[in-house]
């Protein structure tokens, strides 16, 4: 579970640095230049501009999904959405 954390949250980081286009202090420069090297790739600038449309569908109407659950686990969603089903059959 550590390494899953892990590698969710070096993802973010690394995206981060791509959005600000500025090397930190915490990578190396010869990784830093291989990161920039791959980003400039055509495999990569597809890639991204994939997830992108993706990332902003429509949605059938309803426009671009936004996670608004808050802080809370997909078991507790779930729970949530039950309990409101059941108060509509009971109603």
């Amino acid at each position: 579970m550590f390494c899953k954390c892990a590698a969710t949250k070096l993802i973010d980081m690394i995206s981060r640095v791509k959005e600000r286009g500025k090397q930190p202090y915490w990578i190396l420069d010869d990784y830093y230049k291989d990161l920039v090297a791959y980003w400039g790739t055509d495999k990569a600038k597809e890639k991204s501009k994939k997830a992108s449309k993706s990332r902003m569908s429509d949605r059938n109407g309803l426009g671009p999904h936004k996670h608004r659950a808050g802080s809370r686990s997909y078991a507790r969603v779930a729970d949530i959405l039950v309990r409101h089903l059941f108060s509509y059959v009971l109603l």
